[in-house]
């Protein structure tokens, strides 16, 4: 097969995968079709089209199946593993996680029970907050218990029950729990486990990868941890709070290092000064006398044949004077000075992570033989020379620096600095080996950001004086000048060392990471969360009007938009009348939209709560009832309110649900709690979930006094939340009126 038919296949095969992404499946087809025919040999042409084929049939089976949904324009171009893929990717992301309680109200203002067993406790708290309780159906608890909780939270709240009645409470879903008895089976089968991946962004190496997980795995007790070394990536499974324990530790630990630049100073300076005086005999070119008497037949002459080495026996009787060479010596005068002077300065640079070693080599390396050998018997193929290994020094600046960088600019370093050079070299088995001068400071100090300091400082002087010259009369005072040389060698070395650290990242501790939590006892784990602050809502604008009959308008908590009583003056403009309008003789109870009883009427659109009372002055132990009504509300859900009274003038007896807020049809949660010793009551009515919201006017709540002291009783509301269909709070400002008992 010639290359310009693969490549025409191959061009074939690029159109058709085109076109199969844009979900053009049956051109797709033809073009791996066509490069199937130009080149039968290619694998990937036969792939992609069994592949396309694949998904042709799937798309034509879908077609043909009654209610299946045809496959969008953008899935056409899919093949059959990235169809599973996508659908193992919608899957996984559809897991939920543990539920999360979302009840109606999560304030508790006031809750006071004496005596009550667990299941009335739980339940009353459940209809107050808006929560179902469902129990476990081995738990049976007889015992009794008196709580007393005021301006608290449902997650608080549920606490306290769960550790004074030693039970367990478990969400199920986002409005209902479930609670069984606290022990160690029961959280066993009941406790929810929960998995998290935690890439950590700031670890370069493996072994901090470990040295975090471990830490984390001996606060949290987890005992399921597998780290990922590829990923920098921590799985861990768990209870719900030892997870979150976990990831709070791991975003403490993984924090970006903080680095330091040290500038190295390094300054040398030599200087070396010689002399030399010289006025002596010389023989072979050195001082002092050396006289050298050698035998040279005569006749020899002075060619250059070498002299005979010995003398024939037959021959010694015919030696004489001339046949012996004696040198004579010369005489050398010299005076010779020499002074030289060297200064080095190198500033490098060395950048270093927070406990990392870094390492600087300036210079150059050395070989040097280490040893040698030679093979014992000579082979074929085997060198019979003698090998040689050799090892390279490193000479120069070597710095190796470990620093440690600590709050208020502070750094640490274990610093190991070395200065080298070859100062000579020596023949040691027939090889020239180096001699290396070395310098080093090895040592940890402690020193401020741009603090100059000086780890190492040495000042050598050498002196050498050599005399040389004929023995005795170099001794001889004044005249041994004459018969001896003398060298005078002074060497000076100075070396200085310099360190000045500059921090570039400064280690990044909050206040947040250094804080103490609460995480539960020894052998719970159990961390508690902070209630999200409220948003602050803006009060409803008030128009002039007056209150309810026999009661000035309020001046401190307006009704929100109220319109003067039937009969009343309303003004155009200016404040709120406050003179107070006659009372209205008579029992009204029956007739509460009777005019003259000072009935606010609300304003178009605008929602408003009014307290209506039957009268408002009786005798003593006389009854009235006090009306809580609403009017022009829109997609009521929920009303859980706390009133406030003087049990001193008025005794609550009765609480009785309105019509309003079930006038559809729809069931509803009442419950009510009353607290006679404090003058408190506890109110919370709520549609059941689905129900939606119910809008208009009615009445929400009745509730009938007996006066039981003289006096003036104000009855007003501590807190009042109306929450509409979505659970979002509707503004209205809580009302007031007043009872007077003659």
């Amino acid at each position: 097969m010639s290359p310009w038919t693969a490549a025409a296949s191959q061009s074939h095969v690029d159109k058709g995968q085109k076109l199969r992404q844009e979900g053009k499946l049956e051109e797709a087809l033809t073009e791996f079709q066509k490069a199937f025919g130009i080149d039968p040999a290619s694998s990937i042409a036969e792939q992609e089209m069994r592949r396309t084929s694949a998904m042709i049939e799937r798309e034509k089976a879908l077609k043909s199946t009654p209610g299946a949904e045809a496959p969008k324009p953008e899935e056409r171009g899919l093949t059959l593993s990235e169809v599973a893929r996508k659908a193992a990717e919608k899957r996984a992301a559809s897991i939920m996680s543990v539920p999360e309680l979302k009840p109606l109200s999560r304030e508790i203002t006031g809750l006071k029970m004496v005596n009550r067993p667990t299941k009335v406790l739980y339940e009353t708290l459940g209809k107050l907050t808006g929560i179902n309780v469902l129990f476990d159906a081995e738990y049976n608890d007889t015992r009794h218990y008196s709580i007393d909780l005021s301006r608290t939270t449902l997650d608080e709240a549920l606490d306290y029950l769960a550790l004074l009645t030693k039970t367990y409470v478990k969400p199920l879903s986002s409005n209902a729990i479930f609670v069984t008895q606290d022990n160690v089976t029961k959280r066993r089968d009941y406790e929810e486990q929960v998995t998290r991946i935690f890439y950590l962004q700031n670890l370069t190496s493996p072994q901090e990868l470990q040295e975090v997980m471990t830490g984390m795995r001996t606060v949290t007790d987890v005992r399921k941890v597998f780290p990922i070394n590829s990923q920098s990536a921590i799985v861990v499974r768990g209870t719900v709070d030892q997870v979150a324990l976990a990831e709070k530790v791991l975003m403490d630990l993984d924090k970006a290092k903080p680095e330091v630049i040290v500038d190295v100073l390094v300054m040398e300076a030599n200087k070396t000064r010689t002399r030399d005086l010289a006025a002596t005999p010389t023989s072979g070119g050195k001082s002092g006398l050396s006289a050298n008497i050698a035998y040279s037949p005569a006749g020899t002459g002075t060619g250059t044949a070498a002299a005979p080495s010995g003398v024939r026996l037959n021959s010694l009787g015919s030696i004489g004077t001339g046949d012996w060479v004696v040198n004579m010596p010369g005489y050398m005068v010299q005076a010779l000075m020499k002074d030289s002077s060297t200064k080095v300065l190198t500033t490098p640079q060395v950048r270093a992570t927070d406990g990392q070693k870094a390492s600087l080599r300036l210079g150059d390396r050395y070989p040097y033989a280490t040893g040698s050998f030679q093979p014992g018997m000579g082979a074929v193929g085997v060198s019979p020379l003698v090998q040689t290994q050799f090892q390279f020094a490193e000479v120069g600046i070597n710095v190796d620096l470990t620093p440690r960088i600590h709050a208020g600019d502070e750094v640490s370093m274990q610093v190991e600095f070395e200065i080298s050079n070859i100062r000579d070299r020596i023949d040691v088995g027939g090889l020239s080996q180096p001699v290396i001068g070395q310098r080093k400071v090895n040592h940890i100090i402690r020193v401020k950001e741009g603090e100059v300091t000086l780890i190492g400082g040495l000042m050598q002087a050498t002196s050498s004086k050599v005399r040389s010259g004929v023995p005795f009369l170099m001794n001889v005072p004044w005249l041994g000048r004459l018969f001896s040389s003398e060298n005078i060698e002074n060497n000076n070395a100075e070396l200085l060392v310099a360190l000045v650290p500059h921090i570039v990242r400064t280690p990044d501790i909050t206040a947040e990471n250094i804080r103490t939590i609460a995480t539960g006892t020894e052998s719970i784990y159990k961390l508690n969360y902070a209630q999200p602050a409220a948003m602050p809502q803006a009060p409803a604008a008030a128009k002039p009007g007056t209150g309810p009959a026999g009661l000035p308008a309020l001046p401190v908590k307006p009704s929100a938009g109220p319109a003067a009583a039937p009969g009343t003056e309303t003004p155009r403009s200016g404040p709120p009348l406050d003179a107070t309008p006659p009372p209205v003789q008579g029992n009204l109870a029956q007739s509460p939209d009777v005019p003259g009883i000072g009935r606010p009427t609300a304003g178009a659109g605008t929602p408003v709560v009014a307290l209506r009372a039957s009268a408002t002055e009786v005798p003593q132990n006389a009854t009235v009832t006090v009306s809580v009504n609403v009017d022009n509300v829109a997609e009521l859900f929920s009303s859980p309110m706390r009133l406030k009274y003087d049990n001193k003038v008025l005794k609550l007896v009765e609480i009785s649900k309105g019509a309003f807020l079930g006038g559809d049809g729809q069931q509803i949660t009442f419950s009510e709690s009353r607290v006679d010793e404090a003058g408190t009551a506890i109110i919370n009515m709520n549609r059941v979930p689905g129900a939606g919201g119910i809008s208009g006017s009615g009445t929400l709540v009745t509730l009938k006094f007996q006066a039981v002291g003289k006096g003036v009783s104000a009855v007003s509301f501590e807190d009042l939340t109306l929450r509409d269909a979505r659970l979002q709070p509707i503004a209205v400002t809580p009302p007031s009126t007043a009872i007077t008992v003659k």
